[in-house]
């Protein structure tokens, strides 16, 4: 797969109801294919409204007439040298998963056999429905003493070991994804909060370095999207020479720590400076923290006011900003 703004075509296919559909995105235009019932291919070409408009295939352009590109962005994850379109993330667990969804089946089984168990009977023939508070009458005739009459129920399977073995899954997926596990699961109700800060290093390296591989791909989907709102939007986008993609730090924040930290400092920092070190606390933006500022200083304008009104010689003070 190409990025779009170097306008290779890319090629899309899909299978839904025995036929083969296909999708072709060049920078200009976009061609659609599908089989017909004999398994030919064909194009949908000239396609008209019932006005006769033409609506297929519409031109892929700028209002200047250049191409918009291709609209696909791929996101690589993992790239290799000899797979240049990435590795997949889940499919070393999707064997494990399936193996899950499978113990689960077995489980839900188990207990239905638990609550309605197999019964056996030896030397007579018992009743087809049997409800709560039934009786069953062997013999109605008499029993000899040769005669052997036992009712039982089948041996059934305990859940320990299935959710033994679903815990065991369930922790080999947490290793092969490093997503940290934490609870019963893990066995480890009583470790630390640094403890908890060590399991969470595998993850916090894999999402940074999506990070920066997939910075790249959102960077191209707002170009390619800026390109399309001023294409076919009502209002043209702001003029962006280059777009950069900023993401936040992927570690667990302690809130509460971030407040701490930024009141133990306030009396050395500015109002907007304060502001700004709890600002992704509480998501204030830059606007945000200039509407807080701007009522701050006019609350504080007309308290010295209030204050004043009664001295004399302020009768017509006037207290800006």
């Amino acid at each position: 797969v190409i990025e779009p703004k170097y306008g290779s075509p890319i090629v899309v296919d899909d299978v839904l109801d025995g036929n083969v559909r296909i999708n072709v995105y060049y920078p200009d235009r976009i061609e659609k294919y599908a089989t017909d019932g004999a398994g030919q291919l064909y194009q949908y070409v000239d396609q008209y409204d019932a006005q006769g408009n033409k609506i297929w295939p519409q031109r892929w352009l700028m209002p200047d007439g250049t191409p918009i590109g291709v609209p696909v962005v791929h996101f690589r994850n993992k790239k290799r040298h000899r797979n240049t379109n990435g590795i997949s993330e889940i499919l070393q667990i999707i064997g494990l998963q399936n193996t899950l969804n499978r113990l689960l089946y077995s489980m839900v089984a188990t207990m239905e056999l638990a609550g309605f168990p197999v019964r056996t009977a030896v030397g007579f023939s018992p009743p087809a429905a049997i409800a709560p508070g039934s009786w069953v009458v062997a013999g109605e005739d008499g029993v000899t003493r040769d005669q052997v009459v036992e009712m039982g129920v089948m041996a059934q399977a305990e859940l320990r070991p299935f959710i033994e073995q679903g815990q065991w899954i369930v922790q080999q997926i947490a290793a092969i994804t490093k997503t940290p596990l934490i609870g019963v699961v893990a066995n480890n109700d009583n470790l630390s909060g640094e403890s908890l800060k060590q399991r969470e290093i595998g993850l916090l390296s894999k999402v940074k370095k999506l990070q920066i591989t997939f910075g790249n791909s959102w960077e191209n989907v707002m170009w390619l999207a800026a390109r399309l709102q001023a294409a076919f939007g009502r209002k043209n986008p702001p003029v962006v020479n280059r777009w950069y993609c900023r993401w936040r730090n992927p570690h667990v924040r302690n809130d509460t720590q971030v407040i701490q930290n930024a009141l133990m400092i306030k009396d050395y920092l500015s109002n907007r400076q304060f502001l700004s070190l709890i600002a992704n606390v509480y998501d204030f933006d830059e606007s945000k923290i200039d509407k807080i500022l701007s009522e701050k200083e006019a609350e504080n304008a007309a308290r010295v006011a209030s204050l004043l009104a009664g001295t004399p010689g302020f009768d017509n003070i006037q207290i800006e900003p």
